[in-house]
């Protein structure tokens, strides 16, 4: 149960290292990974062999100077960082020094293989197993009302964020999520036959990651923070079932607030993560229907 210790409004930083440390795939892939030196995956795979080594808390400087090296003119030290914004260009940049070219081919013969070269184009043709565990992709469709053709485009995520709702769970803001949406006559014209009609909107998920992230939208501008219960659901079922493994929580406003984070184990019991104090949770129940929680990681 090894902690992190606090180096400056890092506590953010700590609490992501600390969800994805614990995530035994995520781990071993960084673990195994043969990147260049003064990479931040580099760094990250020296604290994960430092967090596997001892036992009391780790002071990760050579890890948070290169951080802020890396990330220079988007984080700045001493200052409080968003952990959904944190958790975004930390795996883009993993997938950035593991990538290697793929060549995929423009001429489709199938809804799969347009798929694939619409992601690929996304991702710049690179690809990384990183992404193999993070990366999924929506399918949005487009359903005319007057001649029911339907348009689909293909778009991939590493992260779902919800809006919230008054005492919604996680499965249901993500069933209101992918609700088909009735739309009335707007700027919209339909590419088959050309009218501005009614139509439908659906979105759905066509490739689900092994390793889901959801946030939740819990902020509107610096000062302003929804404070809606949410109830986290412990597993959820999207085509298949997820596990809940992890909750990153944020407390106060935020420029001016603390994340902590919890972990399911291999014991499958949940750890506190708090910097450099870490615990065991005795009872679950209370920290899954609360206010604070922001990022969630699901298996």
């Amino acid at each position: 149960m090894e902690g992190l210790a606090n180096l400056g409004a890092t506590c953010a930083i700590n609490s992501l290292i600390q969800m994805l440390y614990r995530n035994e795939r995520f781990k071993q892939l960084i673990l195994s990974s043969t990147v260049a030196e003064n990479t931040i995956t580099f760094e990250l795979k020296d604290l994960f062999n430092a967090l596997n080594t001892y036992k009391n808390t780790i002071t990760p400087n050579r890890f948070i100077a290169h951080f802020y090296n890396v990330f220079n003119g988007i984080f700045r030290r001493n200052e409080e960082i968003d952990i959904c914004e944190l958790f975004l260009f930390l795996i883009q940049k993993i997938h950035e020094d593991m990538a290697f070219n793929i060549n995929v081919k423009k001429e489709f013969l199938n809804i799969y293989d347009e798929h694939n070269y619409n992601i690929a184009v996304h991702n710049n043709f690179k690809y990384s197993n990183i992404y193999k565990l993070f990366q999924g992709s929506h399918m949005h469709s487009i359903q005319c009302m007057s001649c029911f053709h339907i348009t689909k485009t293909f778009e991939p995520f590493i992260m779902i964020s919800l809006d919230i709702q008054p005492n919604a769970s996680i499965s249901e803001l993500l069933d209101n999520y992918y609700t088909t949406e009735i739309r009335s006559k707007d700027h919209w014209v339909c590419e088959k036959c050309n009218l501005n009609c009614n139509y439908n909107k659906t979105t759905s998920i066509w490739k689900f990651p092994e390793i889901l992230f959801i946030s939740l939208n819990r902020f509107k501008d610096m000062t302003t923070k929804n404070i809606e219960l949410v109830d986290v659901n412990t597993a959820i079922s999207l085509n298949k079932v997820y596990n809940l493994h992890s909750i990153g929580f944020h407390h106060g406003i935020l420029n001016a607030g603390h994340y902590n984070s919890i972990c399911r184990n291999e014991t499958n019991n949940f750890i506190l993560y708090d910097d450099n104090n870490t615990a065991l949770i005795n009872n679950l129940e209370p920290l899954l229907k609360t206010s604070n929680s922001y990022l969630l990681c699901y298996d």
